[in-house]
């Protein structure tokens, strides 16, 4: 019943909203599966905790940008109805340092290894944290 559709990292399984449709479905599924294989390079790489993976960590706020990235593979961009713009919408239109982040962190994907790329990423992202903060909180305010 829950529309949200959370995932459960720890018991390797998410919920589908039952209303989705198959597309829907497919769209969902893709997006929770990016999490997992992310999530499982970056404890290897890391060995930190999967605790940290939660909102409102800053792990989970780039994870959830990093799923537009991944998804351009024309693999699962076919296939997926929601791509482009199968992140949470106020990534879209967040823009740091005047250069909107998503074509930052796209622009970080295509330049460096999977596990490079994960830190140099976290790295931006940490560091220009609050800003990024403030506008996710700015714009579910909004809603």
């Amino acid at each position: 019943m829950n529309p949200i559709c959370p995932r459960f990292l720890k018991e390797h399984r998410f919920d589908i909203f039952y209303k989705n449709s198959e597309k829907g479905a497919v769209g969902v599924s893709i997006h929770e599966m990016i999490h997992y294989v992310w999530f499982y390079v970056w404890n290897d790489h890391f060995h930190d905790n999967y605790e940290e993976y939660e909102n409102p960590s800053l792990k989970w706020i780039l994870s959830e940008m990093v799923v537009e990235s991944i998804m351009r593979d024309e693999r699962l961009s076919s296939i997926n109805p929601y791509f482009p713009g199968c992140v949470y919408s106020y990534f879209l239109d967040m823009s740091v340092d005047g250069e909107p982040i998503l074509e930052t962190i796209d622009r970080l994907y295509k330049s460096f290894d999977i596990t490079h790329f994960m830190e140099t990423a976290y790295d931006y992202c940490a560091e220009h944290e609050k800003e990024i903060r403030s506008h996710i909180e700015k714009s579910e305010n909004k809603i």
